[in-house]
């Protein structure tokens, strides 16, 4: 009897001591181990597609401004912003009025200046309006004029590559057909209607396409990318070109994608835009007016030199408000959609070697992921980039469910 006992305790490999085995066995389930990397897989794609700027935003709110010296739009230096509010005649500038407003910005030192409304055509003032455009343009100064659809308009290609996916993953697009045709001129963006007129939910439209199908961009498209480059007077983005995915998504280089709706819109984002300067027209002219007779004028010349200047509308605020948001978002760099992925398989492949391993090795790795993650994004912010935080935490809580005991 004594025999055996010793016989049945000493055989390690006996089916009576069952219990390491079994935990091994529950620990690494191929079908939990699948269900946790589509976890990872999903938080990556989340963060990938820019759904997290919400969260990133808020906590950037909270951060101490040396955190981001490096990026000049979040603390609003080199990306400044003037509305000149013009007195429309029938939804038109009329020419004088723009000539008048360009001749007095003509003494003062904008950036660039977009005209974003269409201009009646008078021949009176259209000798003037002419004259003060070569004085600008002689200065240095780029002039961009919108045009209003039309079979006379002309517009120049986008810098952008286009990607249709396969049916099973396209999204609907309704975009509207304009008319007008493609040409090599330098400028060529065409006037949209106001988000006043199309209602509030519609959007800021960027994009449409002519009868033969070539995509076109519009005005607020041209001062999106200023906004995003923070670099006036050059052709912001050209170096590198943007993708647009299936019409839906912007994808701009070590950027976070932009969501389209389906008429080629930028959705309104309430939010806390960069602060402005916008003055009336006749404010404007008062303000010229006292700048040549010699009175002091430093805080007005402050509001339009080395200013992107809009000639715009009242309404105009709130597209402009809507595209300062979204260069907020924009003016973080983002790892590159290939580095994101490898990030994300580094993430399972450590989820994989945790779940095999519940010692220490397996606390190690978990205490890696949230400390190595929280320290590798708080270095990054000091350089302007945010990096991929969802997919380490992610990992890290579901190897914690791994470890949790069991009764």
């Amino acid at each position: 009897m004594a025999l055996y006992y010793l016989k049945g305790t000493d055989d390690g490999d006996s089916s009576f001591s069952p219990h390491p085995s079994a935990h091994a066995k529950e620990t690494t389930s191929p079908l939990l181990s699948i269900v946790f990397g589509l976890i990872i897989l999903l938080a990556t794609f989340v963060q990938l597609l820019g759904l997290t700027w919400p969260i990133e935003e808020r906590i950037l709110q909270i951060l101490p401004k040396q955190w981001t010296t490096k990026l000049p739009l979040v603390q609003n230096q080199g990306i400044k912003i003037a509305l000149l509010e013009m007195m429309p005649v029938d939804s038109t500038f009329p020419s004088l009025d723009v000539a008048m407003a360009l001749r007095g910005l003509s003494k003062l030192h904008p950036a660039r200046v977009l005209i974003a409304g269409k201009v009646t055509s008078d021949k009176d003032s259209e000798q003037l309006l002419q004259g003060v455009l070569a004085t600008l343009r002689a200065e240095g100064v780029e002039v961009i004029q919108s045009q209003e659809p039309s079979e006379d308009a002309r517009y120049h290609s986008l810098p952008l590559c286009f990607y249709t996916p396969p049916p099973f993953f396209r999204l609907g697009t309704d975009w509207k057909t304009i008319p007008g045709s493609i040409s090599n001129m330098k400028q060529g963006y065409f006037l949209p209607l106001s988000p006043i007129s199309l209602g509030a939910n519609q959007g800021l439209q960027l994009f449409a396409k002519t009868a033969q199908g070539v995509v076109v961009g519009s005005i607020w498209w041209d001062i999106m990318r200023e906004i995003v480059s923070g670099s006036y007077g050059t052709s912001a983005g050209e170096s590198s070109p943007g993708w647009l995915l299936g019409g839906r998504f912007l994808a701009i280089p070590e950027r976070s994608p932009v969501l389209l709706t389906e008429e080629g819109f930028l959705p309104i984002t309430p939010g806390r835009a960069q602060a402005f300067k916008t003055l009336s027209f006749e404010d404007f002219l008062l303000g010229i007016e006292q700048k040549e007779r010699g009175g002091k004028s430093e805080d007005f010349d402050l509001i339009w030199n080395d200013a992107l200047v809009i000639l715009g509308q009242k309404s105009d605020s709130l597209s402009l408000s809507t595209l300062q948001i979204l260069g907020l978002q924009l003016a973080w760099k983002h790892l590159p959609f290939s580095s994101q992925l490898g990030l994300c398989g580094l993430c399972i492949i450590l989820l994989i070697i945790g779940r095999n391993d519940r010692s220490l090795h397996c606390l190690f790795i978990i205490l890696l992921l949230i400390v190595g993650s929280l320290a590798t994004t708080a270095i990054a912010l000091t350089h302007g980039i945010l990096i991929p935080w969802l997919p380490p935490i992610v990992t890290a809580l579901l190897l914690m469910i791994s470890v949790l005991p069991r009764k």
